[in-house]
């Protein structure tokens, strides 16, 4: 058998890895990003809350002794194009909440009791002056009917009260030095058949006037309301 001449060449005992293998030109060199998706955030949900009162001494600002005013009916509204947002009553305290609100400028509207032995007011508007802290009346501007607020701008972090002072007057206690005449009656609110969902009330565009009850279908209520006046 012939034999093999010794050589001086090297022999390469490496073993090929599994890397060594594969085209480097095909590997990532950088990891791809991967976009983060922002989370979608909900528009905040805002808040317009009060409370009413009878304003006994009638310096303009609710003292602990003085009578909160329960079941008087409360109205939002939407200072641009003056867009109705809801009805509310004032609870056994007093107060009044209009929720779920987004930001934007409002005005609230405090319709007046309608009382055969008492006439009703509102008390001197602001009294606390700049300190939205002060429990004073914010109804700056009234009617036969109702008392009104000044536009409110709303955003994040509103914490403003909106309050309304009432005064009450006897309707026999005018002056004795005016002539005898019929004791003044405020004009009767309409009533209309109304949704309710969550304390607020949804009136159907004013379409199912009632006089009471019996008026109104079974998932409805009869209310007073100023938002179906002419």
């Amino acid at each position: 058998m012939p034999t093999i001449p010794p050589t001086n060449a090297e022999v390469n005992t490496e073993v090929p890895t599994k890397s060594s293998l594969l085209d480097q030109s095909l590997i990532p060199t950088k990891r791809p990003a991967i976009e983060s998706l922002a989370p979608i955030s909900e528009p905040a949900t805002l808040t317009i809350t009060g409370l009413l009162w009878l304003d006994e001494n009638k310096n303009g600002l609710f003292d602990t002794a003085e009578s909160p005013l329960p079941g008087i009916f409360v109205t939002l509204r939407q200072c641009e194009e003056d867009t109705y947002k809801g009805t509310v009553r004032s609870d056994s305290i007093g107060q009044y909440v209009f929720t779920n609100l987004t930001e934007g400028e409002y005005y609230v509207d405090f319709l007046k009791p309608n009382d055969s032995f008492f006439i009703y007011e509102f008390t001197i508007p602001k009294i606390g002056g700049s300190d939205e802290a002060a429990k004073d009346s914010d109804v700056t501007s009234q009617d036969s009917y109702k008392g009104q607020s000044e536009c409110l701008e709303v955003k994040e972090g509103f914490m403003q009260l909106t309050n309304a002072g009432f005064i009450r007057n006897d309707r026999g206690s005018e002056s004795s030095s005016k002539s005898p005449t019929k004791a003044p009656t405020i004009p009767l609110v309409p009533e209309y058949c109304a949704f309710v969902s969550g304390g607020q009330f949804d009136f159907a565009g004013c379409e199912f006037p009632c006089e009471n009850q019996d008026d109104c279908q079974d998932d409805m209520v009869c209310a007073s309301t100023l938002n179906c006046l002419a």
